[in-house]
């Protein structure tokens, strides 16, 4: 679509506008190419703080650059006697003119609130004292394809407890996804999974010759906790979930070539 077309399918950009977008075609020719690309990107940034139309129209434009940005969106502290809560929460920022993420995004935050805010409520709520709550976040992959973001939770009271909770978007199919999303709709990869783990579990305690796992493993959670990595689906279990407290936060390693008949193509 040339860019004239462009502006007159916006109904409310008057034709002095279109007359200024002729004016600077002709202007280019003359302007160093890098400066007159940085007049336009600023100008174009500025009108869609009020014209979202443009907004919208702007989506068919490529941009270069990173189109994501994490940043804290609240922050919440609290104590009272023996109870502490320090919490970040934090907020994906979109820094580009493309539009088409904007609902999966503003989904994914709504997300986010609501799981911290969940925390903050039981610390809340709680009266026995000596507890606390720290929530931090990173954002793990900001790649082509994926955007993965992680809260860090740190409850304690006797002692500490560690959880973590990823968030994926998947950018090239514009959703937010969980496991079963990877997966095609007839595999049953909670035990395609579960029985991986298994053998995970078996051979590294036969190489330690150790009881490295708890006993009680039976299958992973529908909801399992989970990141990619280039080939390579991590399965994040929380504190105590398959190993001993002191342990922590286990990441089991799943090549996706032992998967890949299972996988969505």
């Amino acid at each position: 679509m040339k860019n004239e077309e462009l502006y007159r399918m916006m109904s409310d950009i008057d034709d002095e506008f279109i007359t200024e977008a002729r004016n600077f075609r002709k202007r280019r020719k003359i302007i160093p190419y890098v400066s007159a690309l940085a007049a336009t990107f600023a100008c174009v940034i500025g009108l869609l703080n009020f014209n979202p139309k443009i907004a919208y129209a702007m989506g068919e434009i490529p941009v270069i650059g990173e189109f994501f940005e994490l940043v804290t969106f609240r922050t919440f502290e609290y104590q009272c006697d023996t109870t502490y809560a320090d919490v970040k929460i934090p907020k994906i920022k979109m820094n580009g003119l493309d539009v088409k993420y904007f609902d999966t995004i503003d989904e994914l935050n709504h997300q986010i609130e609501s799981d911290a805010q969940g925390y903050i409520d039981q610390i809340l709520k709680n009266k026995s004292g000596n507890t606390g709550l720290d929530i931090s976040y990173d954002m793990i992959e900001n790649s082509e394809q994926y955007l993965i973001i992680r809260l860090n939770i740190l409850q304690t009271s006797a002692s500490g407890y560690n959880q973590v909770l990823y968030y994926h978007v998947d950018k090239i199919k514009n959703k937010i996804i969980t496991l079963k999303d990877l997966f095609q709709k007839d595999a049953n990869y909670v035990e395609i999974l579960s029985d991986l783990v298994k053998e995970y579990m078996h051979k590294k305690e036969e190489q330690s010759e150790e009881n490295f796992f708890l006993n009680d493993f039976k299958r992973i959670k529908e909801n399992q906790n989970f990141y990619l990595s280039g080939d390579t689906l991590i399965l994040v279990f929380d504190e105590y979930d398959i190993t001993p407290g002191y342990v922590g936060i286990y990441e089991m390693p799943i090549q996706i070539k032992e998967i890949k008949e299972f996988i969505k193509r």
